[in-house]
């Protein structure tokens, strides 16, 4: 278990550093607040995806025993 949460936290920093490359790119061409609010919902989305995998994991894992 432990290792898939490293899985997890590996794949989710992967994710984030995208997005933030992305966002930062976007933030430099537009210049504006609308971009930094983007960045913060980008993060927040990546975390939640991650939440909902480990959820899908835990249910699938004591659903089955």
């Amino acid at each position: 278990m432990l290792d898939f949460i490293w899985g997890l936290i590996g794949l989710s920093v992967k994710v984030l550093a995208v997005a933030l490359a992305i966002n930062i790119l976007i933030l430099i061409l537009k210049g504006g607040r609308e971009t930094m609010r983007d960045v913060r919902e980008t993060i927040l989305m990546a975390f939640k995806v991650g939440i909902e995998k480990l959820q899908l994991w835990l249910s699938r894992k004591y659903r089955g025993s």
